[in-house]
């Protein structure tokens, strides 16, 4: 019999808009996986940057083909590994759609 795993999810959602910017800082205890996904209907402007360099677009703009850049982020853990990364979250919004940046969580459980 295969030996189970405990885990729990935490679910975030940040938004700007419209016409707005939105800046905060994320620390996650050990967290064994991570996703961010940015939603919203999107204007070319609108996106979200994750550490200063990494660049999210609306999942709508993705869908479209408009988008310069992917609508998620995923970040999983190996076991063993322990992830103390401080990650800042600068959401920009020019147009005037409103656009929401959605961050899950999974956390393993003793």
């Amino acid at each position: 019999m295969e030996k189970t795993q405990n885990i729990r999810y935490e679910f975030y959602s940040y938004e700007a808009g419209p016409t707005g910017t939105f800046n905060t800082t994320l620390v996650f205890e050990n967290p064994a996986s991570l996703k961010f996904v940015l939603c919203g209907n999107g204007g070319l402007g609108d996106e979200a940057i994750i550490n200063n360099i990494y660049r999210l677009n609306a999942l709508n703009t993705f869908i479209s083909g408009v988008a310069k850049n992917p609508y998620e982020l995923v970040l999983n853990n190996n076991l063993n590994e322990v992830d103390k990364t401080v990650y800042t979250i600068r959401i920009n919004n020019p147009t005037i759609n409103t656009i929401i940046l959605k961050v899950i969580v999974k956390y393993l459980v003793k």
